[in-house]
């Protein structure tokens, strides 16, 4: 289990009881257990490097440059969905057929800033793919996205087919959703590929569903935990910490009340990680529940609550439809309610 198996002898007792038993907050030796975790560096060594490296976060926030091809996102910013799975929140599969393409075409032209490719989706009832549909799935969308002079995220799990994607120079941004079973020697290979190929990096928590009753700071402290670990081991496989974006996992085992909150207070709790927050709510369950709207009617709330996202300090909001997120975005910026940091 990534960071810690809490049946494992050697887990940290403190850890342990935090997550067995429900202790709250997570103690303070949980995160002192790990001698090269983040939190441990700021109490051992202000000056650490890899503390130099996040306080350059306040210095990086108004823009996103991805090296690879020479991209800049300025933020705040909308990331745009190009599902290519029968089983997504948008059914656009026919990677052949002219319909994907004036989709795609759409996404360009209604405010994104970056298109979020992915052949495979994430949502329990999906039917799981093989690695060689995923890429046949992939290559035609990839080929015709390149000349459109956009920053293409790659949506993906499977390390072959990023490594794939990144050789061929289709893609910039790697959006991984390792679920929480992934192992540290598997982001230590995933890193290898970011730092290889310059590639920008969202990292994902990901929660088990049988785990979606916390509180809300038991919640955070959960995602802070994933995510500071992750991170740590990226600083220590030489990423360069400027190309990572974070996000907190809405809709992936936080429980509904929590994914409804962490759209509005998950970028400040998050602000310590050091990274840009994303958060990615489009059409998720807790909007529906919310709304007693079904998936393709949720586009007004998903609308509404990026206003909330931006408005709390996330730099980035992922959705299916950009339109009224992009509103969104220009008439909280004209009111001058988009925090600066």
């Amino acid at each position: 289990m990534f960071p810690f198996n809490v049946s494992d002898p050697e887990c940290p007792a403190a850890i342990r009881d935090h997550y067995l038993n429900k202790t709250h907050p997570l103690p303070e030796e949980a995160w002192l257990a790990q001698p090269t975790h983040p939190r441990a560096w700021y109490a051992l060594a202000e000056d650490h490097s890899y503390i130099r490296a996040l306080k350059r976060y306040t210095a990086s926030l108004k823009s996103w440059t991805l090296p690879r091809r020479g991209h800049t996102i300025d933020f705040p910013a909308i990331m745009a969905i190009w599902n290519l799975s029968e089983d997504s929140f948008s059914s656009i599969a026919d990677t052949d057929g002219a319909s994907t393409f004036a989709h795609a075409s759409h996404l360009l032209a209604s405010g994104a800033a970056v298109i979020d490719i992915g052949a495979e989706a994430t949502n329990p009832a999906a039917t799981p793919i093989s690695p060689t549909t995923e890429r046949e799935r992939l290559e035609p969308a990839l080929r015709w996205l390149v000349p459109q002079n956009i920053p293409i995220s790659l949506d993906s799990f499977r390390l072959d087919t990023i490594e794939w994607a990144a050789q061929a120079h289709y893609i910039d941004i790697v959006n991984d959703i390792g679920g929480p079973e992934q192992s540290v020697d598997r982001y230590e290979a995933l890193f290898k590929i970011i730092r290889e190929h310059q590639l920008g990096c969202i990292l994902m928590a990901w929660h088990d569903h049988a785990h979606a009753f916390y509180s809300f700071e038991e919640c955070i402290d959960n995602i802070r935990l994933q995510l500071d670990s992750k991170l740590s081991v990226a600083f220590e496989c030489g990423v360069d910490m400027d190309s990572i974006v974070v996000d907190p996992g809405i809709g992936f085992g936080n429980g509904i009340q929590n994914d409804l909150s962490l759209i509005h207070e998950g970028a400040p709790n998050l602000m310590g990680t050091g990274r840009p927050v994303l958060i990615g709510h489009s059409r998720k369950r807790c909007l529906g529940l919310a709304t007693d709207r079904q998936v393709h009617e949720r586009d007004y709330a998903t609308a509404i609550a990026s206003a909330m996202a931006f408005r709390s300090g996330a730099k980035l909001v992922r959705v299916h439809h950009p339109e009224g997120s992009f509103d969104a975005k220009n008439l909280l910026d004209a009111m001058k309610l988009i925090p600066s940091i």
